[in-house]
This record gives C-alpha cells, sequence and structure tokens, in this order.
C-alpha cells in the first residue's frame, strides 16, 4: 500500500464529496442529477457487484466526469477476512472498474470504515487507500457556507 490518508492539508478549506456503495439505481441517478445541477464533480467508490449489475450507471458515473474509486467487491469487513480473501475483493473490483469502465480507480475505501492498514491488504496499482473522516450535520460552520460548488 502506498500511503493512506485521512485528509489532505490545502491553503484553503476544502471538501470533497464521495459517496459509496453503488452505482445504485435509486440513489445514483438522483446524486448525479444534484451534482450535475450544481456543477460539482465527486468520487464514487464503487462495489464489483453493483458495478456488474448496474454498468449504465457506473458509465454514466464516468461520462459526467466523476472519479470511480475501490471499494471491494462484494462489502465484505477486511477485518475478517484473511490475506488471499481480502486480495480477491480488491482485485476484483479493480477488475471490474478496468473492464467496465475502462478506469483504473486511484483510490480504495474500506467498506465500514476503519481497518488496521495491515489488514487491508494492498490495493491494485498501488492505488491509495482514503479514509476519511464523516460530516453527517456536525461540518464546521464554514462548511456549510453557500458558494460555487465549484470552489
Amino acid at each position: 500500500m502506498r500511503s493512506v490518508w485521512w485528509s489532505v492539508p490545502t491553503r484553503n478549506p476544502r471538501y470533497s464529496l464521495t459517496f459509496d456503495d453503488g452505482p445504485d439505481p435509486l440513489f445514483t441517478p438522483r446524486v448525479l442529477d444534484a451534482l450535475r445541477e450544481a456543477g460539482a464533480r465527486a468520487t464514487f467508490f464503487m462495489m464489483g457487484t453493483m458495478l456488474e449489475r448496474h454498468p449504465d450507471l457506473g458509465r454514466r458515473v464516468v461520462d459526467e466526469g466523476h472519479e470511480v474509486g475501490n471499494h471491494t467487491w462484494s462489502h465484505e469487513n477486511l477485518a475478517f477476512l484473511d490475506e488471499v480473501d481480502i486480495r480477491s475483493q480488491l482485485e476484483r473490483a479493480h477488475a471490474a472498474s478496468t473492464d467496465t469502465l475502462g478506469v483504473t480507480p486511484r483510490w480504495f475505501r474500506p467498506p465500514g470504515g476503519p481497518c488496521r492498514a495491515q489488514r487491508c491488504g494492498s490495493p491494485p496499482s498501488s492505488a491509495t487507500t482514503l479514509r476519511s473522516g464523516r460530516c453527517h450535520g456536525r461540518c464546521p460552520r464554514s462548511a456549510h457556507r453557500r458558494g460555487s460548488p465549484r470552489s
């Protein structure tokens, strides 16, 4: 694994929109429509099984300029898998993205959030593991300021 990131230092406050567990036929189209209306981009951490079931939605994500990340094949909790099964989860999801979308995921996010680095294995193609905090209504006040979603 190249590195594990919780956040990235920037000169100005920045927030990244990320969505996990899709592409989902109910929610992904709504999210994509809202992002397009706002002129915003996001990263979609896709599961291989969902991408296999809904390849057109995955293609729409890419076609509309969003980034795709690896969220494992079937959303197993990696803390309870052996190294062989972890590797299989990562590689199958990676193959689904590259074969279906023509995209090599740069980022990997483990399902369920926390995962000790030594248990997460090494994402394919030296992808970087991304661990992010969650706001869920507890973001700093500055996150709620109105402004351009492109900023």
